[in-house]
């Protein structure tokens, strides 16, 4: 990649800050899971200079700074129902739109999820995975056997189901039910994700030790969906090579989701 005299790349925090047509600077998170391929995700601190506002301007940013062809780019647009609340930073996306510019005039449509995956290169990458009973599987009753969803509803209807038949003098600090995530391409790779233990729901960070999860961005609204459909009482953090684990209130949710997803450039060093 080369540098330009109105775009630039913060390639740790998936940044992308270009210059408008106006003169202003205006930025929107950017993913390349594939090829040609580009999402850009509008950030709510960008209210006012949209993606869409400058969508010619945008483009040439992109085919300058990643050295691609300008008619060969694949531009989504990715947007969050609450991206322009000034409180909601937009990391994360429920609507995608495939964009084309014909001249200076941008044409957009609206993209199932399916065609989004089928775009990015995803759509049967990841799975998911609920341990039932973790807890009296691990003291030796039966094998732990996990299992597998290809929706996440189904797994966190799942999850729920399991931890609403827990006992009340069955709760202690180990873990009685696991939800997870698995991924096959573009890596081969599984984490937990939310651990039921107390009778709380703890967001797990393993699978923030190494980034390659981080840099789906489907996960990013994994985690989101999680966040509203179950939610997190607090957060366990495993990112101490020995193992030391440090439990931490989840806090204001959108700062902890800046932490995870730009976590990765420290494990990059």
């Amino acid at each position: 990649m080369r540098d330009t005299k109105f775009a630039r790349y913060d390639r740790e925090n998936n940044l992308f800050y270009w210059l408008d047509s106006q003169g202003s600077e205006a930025f929107c998170l950017l993913h390349r899971p594939q090829g040609n391929v580009f999402v850009c995700t509008e950030l709510a601190q960008n209210t006012g200079r949209a993606i869409t506002n400058d969508p010619v301007r945008l483009r040439l940013a992109i085919s300058e700074i990643f050295e691609v062809p300008y008619d060969e780019i694949v531009q989504i647009e990715a947007y969050n129902q609450k991206s322009y609340d000034p409180n909601f930073r937009g990391l994360l996306s429920n609507r995608y739109s495939l964009v084309t510019v014909e001249g200076n005039i941008e044409r957009q449509r609206h993209l199932s999820a399916d065609e989004y995956h089928d775009l990015i290169g995803t759509s049967k990458c990841l799975r998911f995975y609920v341990f039932r009973e973790l807890s009296s599987q691990l003291r030796g009753k039966q094998p732990a056997q996990p299992e597998y969803f290809s929706s996440l509803d189904e797994a966190v209807t799942t999850y729920k189901t399991s931890k609403a038949a827990v006992r009340d003098d069955e709760w202690d600090d180990h873990v009685f039910t696991a939800l997870g995530v698995e991924c096959k391409y573009p890596f081969v790779g599984a984490a937990d994700i939310i651990h039921a233990r107390n009778r709380k729901n703890y967001l797990i960070t393993d699978f923030s030790r190494d980034g390659q999860f981080q840099r789906l961005p489907e996960f990013h609204e994994i985690l989101n969906e999680l966040h509203v459909k179950i939610g997190f009482d607090e957060m366990r953090d495993y990112r101490d090579e020995d193992g030391v684990v440090e439990v931490l209130p989840i806090g204001q949710w959108e700062k902890t989701m800046m932490m995870l997803l730009t976590r990765h450039k420290s494990a990059q060093k």
